[in-house]
C-alpha cells in the first residue's frame, strides 16, 4: 500500500507540473487563445476517432 501511495505522490507532482505549464502558456498567450486551440484540438482528435471508428465499420461489413 506504501508503494501504491509513493506512485500516487509521484502522479500527482507530475501532473501540478502539468498544470503550472498549461498557466504559463496561458499568461504567454492569453487565457482566450488557449482555450481556441485546446477546443479545436478537441474538435480534431473526436474527427479523427470518427474517421477510424467508420473505417473499422467499414472493414467489419467487408469480410
Amino acid at each position: 500500500m506504501s508503494d501504491r501511495l509513493q506512485e500516487t505522490k509521484l502522479e500527482n507532482k507530475a501532473l501540478r507540473g502539468a498544470v503550472a505549464d498549461f498557466e504559463r502558456v496561458k499568461r504567454a498567450f492569453g487565457p482566450e487563445e488557449v482555450e481556441r486551440a485546446v477546443e479545436d484540438a478537441k474538435r480534431r482528435e473526436a474527427q479523427e476517432r470518427e474517421q477510424k471508428k467508420a473505417k473499422r465499420r467499414f472493414r467489419r461489413g467487408a469480410r
